[in-house]
């Protein structure tokens, strides 16, 4: 992703810097009153999601992972594995916005109890068995992007990055966020 934005933006070179990090360390690395402007991009692009080994997708099997970078958090088989049904139920419903956040927490549960997850394509049976499909999205959707949003700290990450760029951003900058979830 870093290597596209620096090829797409090479036009405007020296009127930008591209950082990869997470947003939760910004004051680390950016300093104080040094920006014109911040651009936040909150979501997984297109090829994080097509590369299996990641654990993004639930149309690609690989490991269930979801972790943004191999630092030393947990990943979504952990919590699916070893979570219990409040927390699980919690996951899916702040993250997920999933309506039927404790069926599916404990058809999860019953289902490790049988094998543990390993993969993404073991969530997606498992998901498939407990939420009927309608409509057009999958049901392994909300589910996938709460475990994600969990997996990542991506909400708590994003309000300690919010409060860095307050202190970064010069006088007249400005603050752009792109976001794509629900």
């Amino acid at each position: 992703a870093v290597e596209a934005a620096k090829t797409r933006l090479a036009k405007f070179a020296g009127r930008f810097e591209i950082r990869r990090g997470n947003f939760s360390e910004l004051a680390e690395w950016v300093e104080v009153e040094s920006c014109d402007g911040v651009l936040l991009d909150l979501g997984v692009s297109s090829p994080q999601l097509d590369w299996a080994e990641r654990g993004f997708s639930f149309q690609n099997d690989g490991p269930l992972d979801m972790r943004m970078s191999q630092g030393p958090v947990r990943t979504a088989a952990d919590i699916v594995n070893t979570a219990d049904m409040t927390e699980i139920t919690r996951i899916l419903r702040e993250y997920g916005e999933e309506p039927r956040a404790s069926h599916i927490a404990a058809r999860l549960i019953a289902a490790r109890e049988k094998r543990p997850f390993a993969t993404t394509f073991d969530l997606v049976a498992a998901l498939d068995a407990a939420v009927p499909r309608t409509g057009p999205r999958h049901p392994a959707t909300r589910t996938f992007q709460a475990l994600r949003i969990a997996v990542n700290d991506e909400l708590g990450a994003l309000s300690r990055g919010l409060h860095a760029v307050s202190g970064r951003l010069a006088a007249g900058a400005r603050l752009a966020v792109i976001s794509f979830h629900s």
